[in-house]
């Protein structure tokens, strides 16, 4: 696991929050929920697309949505159904719950 965030943490720039810190040591997040976490926090595009998300953290698909799954039971994540400008249905990512 300290290889996986080691990756993380060095192939891209991702600026942890120190109250995503805070919220992971509270709740007592896995490592997979927390990067995930931090992952969706420094996003730029809210759309939801767990294939990305697992590739740029280097973790499978299975753990990906394992713990985003789990953030969103967890009530720090949600996603909400928008249609875009051409009427097509997304599923977007909403971090109120933080």
């Amino acid at each position: 696991m300290k290889e996986i965030l080691k990756k993380v943490l060095t192939s891209k720039n991702f600026v942890v929050n120190n109250y995503i810190i805070s919220i992971g040591i509270n709740n007592n997040l896995s490592l997979n929920e927390f990067l995930v976490l931090v992952y969706l926090d420094n996003k730029f595009s809210n759309i939801f697309d767990v294939e990305l998300m697992s590739n740029q953290l280097g973790l499978d698909l299975a753990n990906t949505m394992e713990a985003f799954n789990s953030l969103m039971i967890k009530g720090f994540v949600t996603l909400d159904a928008v249609t875009d400008s051409e009427g097509r249905l997304n599923e977007v990512i909403n971090l109120d719950g933080i």
